[in-house]
Parts: C-alpha cells; sequence; structure tokens
C-alpha cells in the first residue's frame, strides 16, 4: 500500500465495526427479512391492541379513564421523543447487538407491564416499550432498505406496510379477545412470547447489517430534541382536550422554542445528532412534505370519521369501528401492489393515482348526503384508503432513493419525527374543525391538503425514483 492510500484510508472516518451484508446469501436475507416483520407486526399489534382493554385494565388498577388513556398517549408521546436518538443508536452500535438488545428489552417491558401491581409501574413500561419500539421501527426500516437494492426496495417495503396494516386492524381485535378470555394482562405476555422468539431467532439468523462510527453523544442535542418533539406532540396532542389552556400554549412554546434551536445546532455542527440538511435535498425534502401531509390527512380523518359516525348519525362506537374496517383492510393490502408499482413505473403515477383517490374521497366527503348514509361512508373511505395504500411505503423508498447508507438512519428518523408531528397536527385540526364547524369543514381541509400529494407531478425537476 502505498504513502498516498494509506493517508487516504487515515484520512476516512473510523468505522468500529463493518456490516456484513455483502455476504448476506438470498436464503439469509429472507430469513432476516422474515424476523424483522415478525417483530415489528408484534409491536404494531400492542400499540392498537391497547385500546380495546382500556375499559378492563382502568377497572382492575382503580385509575380514572382521563387518567388511564395515557397508557396509549403516554406510549405515544414517548415514541416521539425517542425517535431522533434512534439516528444516533442505529450509527454507533452495532445492527445486530443493537436490535438484539431493543426486542429483549422490549420482552422484559412487556413482563413488567403485564406484572404491574400499580398504574405508575404499568406507565414505567409502556415508556421502555416505546423507546424500544422507536430504535426498532428505525433500524428495521433502514436495514430492510440495506437489504434490497433499488429495483425490489419498493416490493420489499410493500410487504413491511401490509404487515404493519394488518397488525394494526388484527390488534383491537385480538386484544379484546384476550382481554375478555384471560384478562388485560395477556395482551402484555402473548407481545412479550414472539418478542422472545424473535430474540432467539435473531441470534442465529441476523447479522451487522449496517457500518458504525465510534462517535461522541450530544447531550445537549439530545436534550434539545426532547423539548422540541416532546413539546410539540404533547401540545398539539392535548390542545383538542385541553384547548389552548396554560398547559398547552407552554408545551407549545417550549417544542417552537426547541425546534429552532436544535435545527440551529445540526446545522452547526460537523457530524449532527440528528442530520436536518437532509432537507436541503430536494428530493428527500419533497418526499417528506408529502408522507407529512398524508399522514396528516391519514390521521385527521381516522379521528373525524368515526366522530361523524356517533356524534353526527347518533351510531354506536361498534359502527364507528365498522365503517373504518374495511378502509383498514383496503389499506393493509394495497401495499404490497403499490410497493411492486414503484420498483416499476417510479413515484408519479401513485402520486397521481393515490392524490386523486384521496382528494376524491375528501371532495364526497363533504357532501351532506355522503354524510348521513354508513354505506356511503364506508364505500368512500375505502377508496381514501386506497389513495393512502398507493402512497404511503412508495413515499418513504422513494425519499430515501437518493441517499446514501450511511444517510438512511438520519432520514428514517426525521421522517418518521416530522411525520408523526404532522400527524398530531393534523388530529388537532381535524377533530377541532369538526366540533367547531361539522364534518363538512375538517374534510374540506383534508381535501385541500391533499392537493399537496401532486407535488411530485407538478415538479418537472423531481426525479422519479
Amino acid at each position: 500500500m502505498s504513502l498516498n492510500e494509506g493517508q487516504k484510508r487515515a484520512s476516512l472516518p473510523k468505522e468500529d465495526e463493518v456490516s456484513d451484508i455483502g455476504n448476506v446469501s438470498a436464503r439469509r436475507r429472507s430469513a432476516i427479512f422474515a424476523n424483522l416483520i415478525t417483530t415489528c407486526v408484534a409491536l404494531a399489534m400492542m400499540s392498537t391492541a391497547m385500546n380495546t382493554t382500556l375499559a378492563p385494565l382502568v377497572g382492575d388498577l382503580g385509575v380514572s379513564v382521563a387518567l388511564g388513556q395515557w397508557v396509549t398517549s403516554g406510549y405515544a408521546l414517548a415514541l416521539a421523543v425517542v425517535m431522533p436518538l434512534t439516528a444516533y443508536l442505529v450509527t454507533r452500535f452495532s445492527s445486530r447487538s443493537l436490535y438484539l438488545f431493543a426486542v429483549g428489552s422490549y420482552a422484559l417491558a412487556s413482563l413488567c407491564c403485564a406484572a404491574a401491581p400499580s398504574f405508575a409501574l404499568l406507565m414505567a413500561g409502556r415508556v421502555a416499550q416505546a423507546c424500544m419500539n422507536g430504535v426498532i421501527a428505525n433500524l428495521t426500516q433502514v436495514s430492510i432498505l440495506s437489504l434490497f437494492g433499488p429495483g425490489s426496495r419498493g416490493k420489499a417495503m410493500g410487504w413491511f406496510g401490509l404487515s404493519q396494516g394488518a397488525a394494526v386492524v388484527a390488534g383491537p381485535v385480538l386484544g379484546g379477545f384476550l382481554a375478555d378470555a384471560f384478562g388485560w394482562r395477556a395482551v402484555f405476555f402473548g407481545v412479550a412470547l414472539i418478542c422472545a422468539a424473535s430474540f432467539s431467532a435473531a441470534q442465529l439468523t441476523l447479522v451487522n447489517l449496517l457500518p458504525v462510527r465510534n462517535r461522541p453523544f450530544d447531550v445537549v442535542s439530545f436534550i434539545l430534541s426532547v423539548l422540541a418533539f416532546g413539546g410539540l406532540s404533547l401540545g398539539l396532542g392535548s390542545v383538542v382536550s385541553s384547548g389552548l389552556s396554560p398547559l398547552v400554549l407552554g408545551a407549545l412554546l417550549v417544542g417552537a422554542g426547541g425546534t429552532g434551536l436544535f435545527a440551529a445546532r445540526q446545522l452547526a455542527s460537523a457530524e449532527p445528532f440528528l442530520d436536518v440538511r437532509l432537507l436541503g435535498m430536494p428530493v428527500f425534502s419533497l418526499a417528506t412534505g408529502c408522507s407529512a401531509a398524508l399522514y396528516a390527512c391519514s390521521m385527521a380523518s381516522s379521528a373525524v370519521l368515526p366522530l361523524q359516525v356517533q356524534m353526527g348519525l347518533g351510531q354506536s362506537a361498534a359502527w364507528a369501528g365498522l365503517v373504518v374496517l374495511p378502509g383498514a383492510v383496503v389499506l393493509a393490502l394495497v401495499n404490497p401492489l403499490s410497493g411492486s408499482a414503484f420498483d416499476r413505473f417510479g413515484i408519479r403515477p401513485l402520486c397521481l393515482g393515490g392524490g386523486l383517490c384521496v382528494l376524491a374521497a375528501n371532495l364526497a366527503t363533504c357532501i351532506p348526503g355522503v354524510q348521513g348514509s354508513l354505506m356511503l361512508l364506508t364505500a368512500v373511505n375505502m377508496v381514501r384508503c386506497l389513495g393512502f395504500g398507493l402512497l404511503q411505503m412508495p413515499l418513504v423508498t422513494w425519499a430515501n432513493s437518493c441517499l446514501g447508507q450511511a444517510e438512511l438512519p438520519h432520514a428514517s428518523a426525521l421522517l418518521t419525527a416530522l411525520r408523526n408531528v404532522a400527524g398530531a397536527v393534523g388530529v388537532a385540526v381535524g377533530a377541532s374543525l369538526f366540533q367547531l364547524a361539522g364534518g363538512s369543514a375538517a374534510f374540506a381541509v383534508m381535501a385541500g391538503l391533499s392537493l399537496l400529494l401532486f407535488l411530485p407531478v407538478a415538479v418537472r425537476s423531481a426525479k422519479a425514483g
């Protein structure tokens, strides 16, 4: 090796451990993919299963419903706070060790929740679950994008989307069955068993998929990220139930101030905690903006549609669930098809078709005749969910198509964090508009927001991936 070559190598960032992805056979790749999907299905089911176990849980622990709902809202808040941290963890620790630690810790946290004698200990377990879920979600997404080449990433992400969608649909049903048959604690025991099985399988199949670097931990950036994403998520998530109370305004001010300081520190850092400079890349910023708009529409409709069924039509919560269920099934099933379509045709046809579906469904829901019919509401929501499915995973895949492997952990964490904030905005605005002006006004605003989904079609400079 020449002196120049040695100097060049010495100037490169030092890696603690290199990736083994180049030695992964097709058979092992399939086994790793199956293991990652199994774990994520269990975690997604756990996140929605609690919706149907809240009543027996609060009765058993002797707390109010208002306090008990923090089992789900506190979980979402902790997940939002931990996402920026996952970019550091995924690039600092080997993917195999980090995955095993996160899955094992999630299983232990689930057992703690199952055996919790008090609500405080249950919440501690739920916060631990949320933190590990954030790590697993980012690591899984980056691993899938690294495992599969550009010609098959869309299909792989589509199957990932199908598993997530199916788990979200099945979670409340399975949670209700287990709670009725064995008690609410059985839900936590069940997910702990699945995680234990995934942990054992990962010991045999998983390799280090991503290179890691020995980089320092930026404590100040971490604190600012907690203030930024925690404040925004808490404030936006509470504005509907609490209004613009001093607590909500304080959380929003802390979130806004923390966001500004956090962004400024990242832009000035040679090794940012979360690389917000990725938003300066046209394709990534456009895809992230469209994904955020889509998620805001999705979360807003998931909040407003049940309100329309129950408050507008005077139907029960069970009927609201039946109206939403067919759309959720469509959303889950269309993901693999949209992923394959992305690999073949790129993002523009999907934005055109998906955007038209979402726009038409939101406009149709503004019509009083549609709002007054359970059957029409169900049919229109299926069209809306078809549009969501055509765009959901392809936008994520497209956002990462212009990036190198070292940038993927930051991109995944950044996109997920911004999408979560957009979802909180969607719920707050949608529910507030419904309360103030009715369902027509809420869906009219969603129709306007859905116009952003056509941006990749309108911007000629945007690459189709």
